[in-house]
């Protein structure tokens, strides 16, 4: 009679699998982390003239402060002459460190990914020329 063998519950942690796991969740607290160092700048068009105004990452200045009024406020050279409902604003963003930071890491791991997957076959070629059987990585 076979001695009975303990299976191990499919979800359970092998020591190989622990590394990802840290990898998350250091990941996870890099987002966790407020978005630093986004930039915002106020576009204001004045008669076909168009002039940036970096707005500073204070919690007073943010996009709803770019208005028409900031513009006429600002005094402009090229707004002078126009009445303040002929300026037009738009406010935009550039991306912070933590949006690069994720899309470097997603490329990264995405081709990891394609790059193992392509890998072992030419793994398994390799081994079987030299005699040896090949093995799950």
């Amino acid at each position: 009679m076979a001695t009975p063998t303990l299976r191990q519950h499919p979800l359970a942690v092998r020591p190989a699998a622990r590394r990802p796991v840290a990898a998350l969740v250091a990941l996870a607290a890099l987002m966790a982390q407020p978005a630093a160092a986004v930039l915002s700048y106020c576009r204001c068009t004045c008669g076909g003239n168009s002039t940036l105004i970096a707005l500073v990452n204070e919690p007073a200045t943010s996009c709803v402060d770019c208005t028409r009024k900031f513009c006429a406020d600002y005094n402009l050279p090229q707004c002078h002459d126009t009445a303040v409902d002929d300026v037009v604003t738009v406010c935009f963003e550039r991306t912070s460190t933590k949006e690069q930071t994720i899309v470097v890491l997603f490329l990264v791991l995405t081709l990891s990914l394609l790059a193992m997957a392509g890998g072992r076959r030419a793994l398994a070629a390799w081994r079987r020329s030299r005699g040896q059987p090949y093995t799950t990585l």
